[in-house]
């Protein structure tokens, strides 16, 4: 009996997936479509309790730099080939609605076997899980007073002719006053880049902003654990998005 046990154990225990490509080349593979502004590599979170480890899904986010370039990669509806596999993808409100779906049929069996669990199953979906954003220091320039009708092509097009300037991070949201700017990696002249900016030597779109500054220091920690923290929320409300009702035990369906 206790071989036996030994060895479903051993069998139900799985040696946790590693992703065989990096974030670089899947920026790589759909670069032909545009720019790709931010890959997110997705993976299960594991349970240190039950000896489960955090393993590889085999599936990415990507967010394109504008959502021009989204609706080009989603028509063109093609297979995109990342290190040796062929990958398919669709649009995240495609994928929303399909998880959706599924999850409403998972519930609806949970019912026939009495349901007690979906509560919890909700509860531990609603967990906000921050994921520290690993960084190099003295890379974030941030930008405030940005010109109306700005958007992260005009931004990113400002910096084209920076240092570093043709693979940078825009973190900016159309219509908004303030971003920031991530640099993969400082060098010597950042803070002179930043400068030139507050002093509107170099614009946006042929305007100036009215601030910028290279972040250091305690600031440059608060940046970093807020966009981790900005990170987890947008995690969460997909996961609550895909669920039924975020939470609803009376039955009816949330309206969407």
């Amino acid at each position: 009996e206790e071989e036996k046990t030994e060895k479903k154990e051993k069998k139900e225990k799985k040696a946790p997936q590693e992703y065989t490509v990096n974030i670089d080349a899947v920026k790589a593979a759909f670069g032909k479509f545009g720019e790709v502004a931010l890959v997110r590599m997705r993976y299960n979170k594991g349970d240190a309790t039950r000896g489960i480890s955090k393993s590889a899904l085999g599936s990415c986010f990507i967010e394109f730099g504008s959502v021009e370039i989204a609706k080009a990669a989603v028509e063109a509806k093609e297979t995109v080939k990342v290190g040796e596999a062929e990958c398919t993808y669709t649009a995240m409100n495609e994928w929303l609605d399909a998880n959706s779906n599924k999850n409403k049929r998972n519930k609806g069996n949970n019912k026939k076997g009495g349901g007690d669990d979906a509560p919890s199953e909700k509860k531990e979906e609603g967990e906000l899980v921050i994921v520290p954003i690993e960084h190099e220091s003295n890379c974030v320039i941030t930008l405030s007073g940005i010109p109306e009708g700005s958007d992260r092509e005009a931004i990113k097009a400002a910096f084209a002719d920076v240092e570093g300037g043709a693979d940078i991070y825009v973190d900016y949201s159309r219509g908004e006053t303030d971003g920031a700017v991530r640099f993969k990696k400082s060098f010597d002249g950042i803070k002179d880049v930043a400068e030139k900016f507050a002093s509107g030597d170099i614009k946006i779109a042929e305007a100036a902003v009215t601030g910028a500054k290279l972040l250091e220091g305690e600031e440059e920690e608060k940046y970093w654990n807020d966009a981790a923290k900005a990170m987890a929320e947008r995690k969460r409300k997909f996961n609550d998005r895909k669920g039924n009702g975020g939470g609803n035990r009376g039955g009816k369906k949330q309206r969407r």
